[in-house]
């Protein structure tokens, strides 16, 4: 994820360094372009338009320029590239932008089936006992965080199952509006 590298840590987390590119150098890196089998970049929207610069001319001829280098790193493999954003597309450079397959993936709340496959696939032990009001009220939910949110509550769940196992009581999980669920001991 992008916006989780600090800025001045993309362009040598993306590409490698040199020794002595800067103080902290003591040794060269190679950078994920390097040893990545696939890259998968999320939100390159937040990329800065410099790095998307470099990206680009990566993407074009299989050129990675290390900091620090005094001559670029030429890349032999291709390296199959996935990107996402929620940036429109007037945020990013229309040269970056035009090298990449467009496709839209709709909000969870727009594939509301999906959220069960999901949520049976985070907590299938939980799954198999849902009640037909509570496959609803997830159905019904509008899960602004995505798969994440299923996710974390999965693991809630989960974790206040095992709670109830340590302390040897019952536990009943009720799931309510709004993704949340209570639970009755």
């Amino acid at each position: 994820n992008i916006a989780t590298i600090p800025e001045k840590l993309i362009e040598s987390t993306l590409f490698g360094l040199e020794k002595g590119s800067f103080t902290d150098a003591t040794v060269s890196k190679k950078g994920i372009v390097d040893v990545a089998d696939l890259l998968i970049l999320e939100e390159i929207g937040e990329l800065p338009s410099f790095i998307q610069a470099k990206l680009l001319t990566f993407i074009e001829d299989g050129i990675a320029y290390p900091v620090g280098a005094n001559k670029p790193r030429p890349n032999t493999r291709r390296l199959p590239i996935v990107a996402t954003t929620n940036k429109q597309q007037k945020d990013i450079r229309p040269d970056f932008y035009a090298r990449f397959y467009k496709f839209n993936v709709p909000a969870l709340h727009q594939r509301r089936t999906d959220v069960l496959h999901y949520f049976q696939y985070f907590a299938p032990e939980t799954f198999q006992e849902l009640r037909p009001w509570e496959i609803m009220s997830l159905v019904c939910y509008h899960w602004p965080g995505n798969v994440r949110e299923i996710m974390t509550l999965a693991k809630e769940i989960k974790l206040a199952i095992e709670e109830s196992l340590k302390a040897k009581k019952d536990l009943k999980i009720t799931l309510v509006p709004g993704g949340r669920f209570a639970t009755v001991k």
